[in-house]
């Protein structure tokens, strides 16, 4: 009876620890990242032209038929070599805002928060993308990925 209580136990107790170390290790790897948060009002203020004067904005993709717009809060370094500046005053920025809509997937632009990793509001995003990878780097900047990379079918962004 005492020997098969120590293999029942002993198990249980390895995938435990097993589980623990992957947990461990799992957190570890995300530590980086921030994410997306869907906000319909963030939409309606693209919509409407009336977004946020304070924000930094930067738009992937062609300059009449964006991937995305993003507006970055200013004291957040942002890696913006994929990136283009837009003025949102701008007519450009308004003709931006009306070529959005994905008229061949029939997709309204999604409005989301630009989360770090701690959950805290580093910027603004627009897109008919719903995915993104946002990350922190090492040196404290943020990046935020293309959602969409032409040629690049198959392969991701990285």
């Amino acid at each position: 009876m005492n020997t098969y209580f120590r293999l029942y136990r002993y198990p249980l107790s390895f995938y435990g620890v097993l589980l623990l170390m992957a947990g461990s290790l799992l957190s570890g790897c995300f530590g980086t990242y921030g994410n997306l948060r869907s906000n319909p009002a963030i939409a309606l203020q693209f919509k409407e032209t009336r977004v946020p004067e304070e924000y930094r904005y930067f738009y992937n993709g062609r300059k009449f038929l964006p991937y995305a717009i993003v507006g970055i809060h200013p004291n957040i370094r942002f890696n913006s070599r994929m990136w283009s500046p837009v003025d949102p005053k701008g007519e450009a920025f308004k003709r931006m805002l009306d070529f959005m809509y994905d008229q061949y997937r029939g997709v309204d632009p999604m409005g989301a928060e630009i989360l770090d990793p701690q959950g805290k509001r580093v910027g603004i995003w627009y897109s008919t993308y719903r995915h993104t990878a946002v990350k922190i780097e090492k040196d404290g900047s943020l990046s935020v990925l293309p959602p969409y990379i032409p040629k690049r079918r198959g392969k991701g962004p990285f």
